[in-house]
């Protein structure tokens, strides 16, 4: 407080203001670094998570896409359907290569690359039995076509199992982890949100404590309120130097008791004059009387 009362008005109230802006800025920029934290796990959800849990469900299909070519041509009679579907086969295994070889890519994790082994150890007997199956349907003899259909009854489902047991278990694993993600955002969210608050509510009770103690400060200074202050620098500067002046106990140093002694020097200065003036008119009239 002795501080306070040596400090110039303007300078109190500059390093009052002064100190509620940089609270603020405090709380807005602490603000700024919990939402960029936010904005990386929901750029981690949305570039990772999600890309890799629809990059393994696009691979999955792709294999489904497969089965239903490899059935067609089994099927089919026409042989320019089985052209047809032959070339649709090239093309979606090569779509299925590469498709595998962005998610070996992007998979790191321990549990993601022993799936990825599994897939890995599975793989070669679906394509074993998906090649058996293409080439004696494209022979065009008949009992190979009836082993072709077989191969797809007995052979194909048992090897095409294995391969979605293990894209299942990375489906699984990629929801798993989403939802982590997704739950610790939002966790993280609510914590921020909270510390915001504490934050807020922190600066609200120091920019109060700074204005209650600015004001006291001035009234100290003043020695009552402004209004107050003002009305006795008026009675005083009209002539009126009976008026009664309110001090708190002690006060010798504020505003108030500076008018307040003002007051008493101007009276006794008057009362000095009035009593000079009363004794000048007295002997002025005992000259005139002889």
């Amino acid at each position: 407080m002795n501080f306070l009362s040596k400090m110039k008005l303007s300078a109190m109230l500059g390093t009052g203001f002064a100190s509620v802006i940089i609270i603020g800025l405090m709380v807005a920029i602490l603000g700024r670094v919990h939402l960029a934290n936010l904005g990386k796990d929901i750029e981690s959800l949305s570039e990772k998570n999600l890309t890799n849990l629809l990059l393994i469900q696009d691979t999955k299909s792709g294999f489904e896409v497969v089965a239903r070519v490899v059935r067609n041509i089994g099927l089919s009679k026409d042989s320019a359907r089985i052209q047809e579907e032959k070339r649709l086969f090239d093309q979606q295994i090569i779509r299925n290569n590469e498709a595998l070889a962005k998610v070996y890519k992007q998979l790191a994790e321990p549990e993601a690359r022993a799936l990825l082994e599994q897939l890995a150890q599975a793989r070669p007997a679906y394509l074993k039995a998906v090649n058996k199956a293409i080439e004696l349907s494209l022979s065009g003899v008949p009992e190979e076509k009836v082993q072709a259909a077989l191969v797809m009854v007995n052979e194909m489902p048992p090897a095409q199992a294995a391969v979605f047991a293990a894209l299942d278990g990375l489906t699984a694993l990629q929801k798993e982890q989403t939802m982590e993600t997704t739950t610790n955002a939002m966790n993280k969210a609510r914590e921020d949100g909270n510390t915001l608050l504490l934050f807020a509510a922190f600066a609200v009770f120091i920019g109060i404590f700074i204005s209650i103690l600015i004001t006291r400060t001035i009234k100290n200074l003043l020695g009552g309120e402004v209004a107050y202050a003002a009305h006795i620098a008026q009675e005083v500067a009209q002539g009126n130097l009976a008026v009664s002046v309110n001090l708190r106990p002690g006060d010798n140093h504020s505003v108030l008791a500076a008018m307040n002694g003002m007051r008493k020097s101007l009276s006794g200065i008057v009362e000095q004059v009035r009593e000079s003036s009363e004794s000048i008119a007295t002997g002025a009239s005992q000259i005139a009387a002889g």
